[in-house]
């Protein structure tokens, strides 16, 4: 296998957005689309084709958004609880003048109880992209330490071909933390010396599977989890 995954130069756009379909519908849940997704995007939107034909691979490619958006639902909610909200937006909105607060949620996991709040800062309606300012608040209650009461904010883009598995250093130290609120809470470290995996090691393990050196390989479960699994 040579040049990137896209091929640049060589690969049709229905090449690309086929190899798109198989990347996306397989690795969702371990590698960060959304680079991908965008660039494919400009690649469309900049095609000499027809305005039919670029018209159709959006489509697709807004379909596949949308199907990896709820694969990744039904895997978060198996372990939490989802709200729907209605986002109304208003000429300040879009300016960035006034912010929207959405309904606070309370939820109890595991035992904690947390309240979320979720304020829309600004809209890019050109860009369908918002800029998002999520609060997590642990209050003080019985069960959990005092250190670990605490309120956490973050503030990110969020954009149509974001994806409900949200990847940033925010989530990684909150979910650190709430994994050591309880002295029977399992250990989710790696057991190698790393802090998380990047998206190069799945597509590393992806270029072996593919290569002429696991020609002979028909079948297998091939953990990139630095050695999570034998942990457990």
């Amino acid at each position: 296998m040579r040049g990137s995954f896209f091929d640049a130069g060589t690969a049709s756009l229905e090449t690309k957005l086929l190899k798109m379909e198989l990347l996306a519908q397989n690795f969702h849940e371990a590698l960060n689309l959304v680079p991908l997704f965008e660039h494919l995007q400009r690649e469309i939107n900049r095609s000499a084709l027809s305005r039919e034909e670029r018209r159709d691979l959006l489509a697709r490619l807004g379909a596949l958004a949308r199907e990896v958006t709820r694969k990744q639902l039904i895997v978060l909610e198996a372990g939490g609880q989802r709200h729907d909200y209605t986002v109304i937006f208003s000429d300040s909105l879009v300016a960035g003048t006034r912010p929207e607060q959405l309904e606070d949620v309370e939820l109890t996991l595991d035992g904690v109880k947390r309240r979320f709040r979720v304020t829309v800062t600004s809209a890019d309606l050109e860009r369908s992209e918002l800029a998002v300012n999520l609060e997590v608040e642990t209050p003080p209650q019985a069960g959990v330490s005092g250190a670990s009461s605490s309120r956490h904010a973050v503030e990110f883009p969020l954009g149509f071909f974001s994806t409900p598995m949200i990847d940033n250093e925010f989530t990684r130290s909150w979910l650190d933390g709430s994994a050591q609120q309880h002295k029977d809470a399992p250990d989710l470290s790696n057991a190698l010396p790393v802090q998380t995996l990047e998206s190069e090691d799945i597509a590393n393990a992806v270029h072996w599977l593919v290569s002429d050196a696991a020609r002979y390989v028909t079948g297998v479960a091939l953990p990139v989890d630095a050695g999570f699994v034998n942990k457990r």
